[in-house]
């Protein structure tokens, strides 16, 4: 009895409980390379090379090559398309995720163009806290930033890195809720279609 209640005690802190992990994000922009990786208890459960392999403005696509398999997203507000942006965003998943804690680092220059290099970067300070303002406004995280400016060289980097968590409750929880949105969804365009085709 005393080992059923401790095992029951430890799946109940394993599903309700929050698990977390470091993220570190690291992209050399001007190359369109970026490397993404969680890490749990130090040990790398998740790692993605990201790199940029070209635009369709026709298709309005974006390809990339995600651990050297392309991938192509499409730059359309239309969520009922499989490879929309909006999708990605749109993850159940990373809605029962929370960010804690979030540092990010920014490295700009044009060289020969110290002027236009430095109202660069006050327009990204400005566009940073814009969004920091909004990310605090949707979780409770913990920010510090440093954008600067490389004057005399060329190139754009960015690394950040943090902490978050989520709890299989939450995971759960989330993934139920975008089902039934969608099951919602679906029989809203069911009632429309049926009403025209009674006109």
């Amino acid at each position: 009895m005393t080992v059923f209640l401790t095992a029951l005690i430890f799946v109940i802190i394993a599903v309700c409980g929050e698990w977390r992990a470091s993220f570190e994000l690291r992209a050399d922009i001007t190359a369109g390379t970026c490397r993404i990786k969680v890490c749990v208890f130090g040990i790398s459960i998740i790692r993605l090379d990201l790199a940029f392999d070209g635009f369709t403005p026709a298709l309005g696509y974006v390809w990339l090559k995600a651990n050297g398999r392309r991938v192509g997203i499409s730059l359309t507000a239309d969520e009922s398309d499989r490879d929309s942006v909006l999708r990605y965003l749109h993850n159940p998943l990373a809605d029962a995720v929370d960010v804690y804690r979030m540092r990010v680092g920014v490295r700009l220059g044009i060289a020969g163009y110290d002027a236009e290099t430095a109202f660069a970067v006050q327009i990204m300070r400005m566009a940073a806290a814009a969004g920091v303002t909004m990310l605090k406004g949707l979780q409770r995280v913990e920010f510090s930033g440093n954008i600067r400016a490389d004057f005399g060289k060329n190139g754009a980097y960015l690394h950040a890195k943090g902490i978050m968590g989520a709890s299989p409750a939450n995971i759960i929880y989330s993934f139920a809720a975008a089902a039934a949105r969608r099951a919602s969804a679906a029989k809203r365009m069911m009632r429309v279609r049926a009403r025209r085709k009674r006109i």
